[in-house]
């Protein structure tokens, strides 16, 4: 009798020991999977200064606030107006001031670029620092670029 105690006891001991150092446990919902770091792009939110970026306009507001170009090099800021179903033109300004003000407008836009369409704007060659840009057309579209 003593014998079966003692082999019971092991057991149980073996199965709780055997649970605890399991790698993986049954929660009841599904396996989190690592992200994959096999991207081919940068993430929108990279600070890493580019000599190109793509601006989508889409319900009257730009899918960057924040860009980074890189210092005294020209720069292609290209306009993809997703806006199809409001109908609205967008263009690209660049300022000097946060205001945005008309007088520090440093980069004038060449064109609007059309619903469903797209555009590139050559940005010249900038110092390092901080500017300011905004669609003339929607003055609430704006952010700011930071030059590196």
């Amino acid at each position: 009798m003593r014998r079966s105690f003692t082999v019971l006891a092991l057991v149980c001991v073996l199965a709780a020991v055997s649970a605890g150092c399991s790698k993986q446990r049954d929660t009841g919902f599904p396996a989190i999977k690592p992200p994959s770091s096999t991207s081919a792009s940068p993430s929108p939110q990279s600070t890493a200064p580019v000599s190109s970026v793509t601006l989508i306009g889409k319900n009257i507001q730009w899918d960057l606030k924040q860009l980074y170009f890189v210092a005294n090099k020209k720069v292609t800021v290209t306009v993809d107006n997703e806006d199809t179903s409001l109908g609205a033109p967008h263009n690209f300004g660049l300022f000097t001031n946060a205001q945005r003000t008309a007088d520090k407008e440093i980069f004038k836009p060449a064109k609007d670029v059309s619903p469903g369409q797209k555009f590139d704007y050559v940005v010249p060659a900038l110092k390092a620092g901080t500017y300011y840009f905004q669609c003339d057309i929607h003055t609430s579209m704006n952010g700011t670029v930071t030059v590196k």
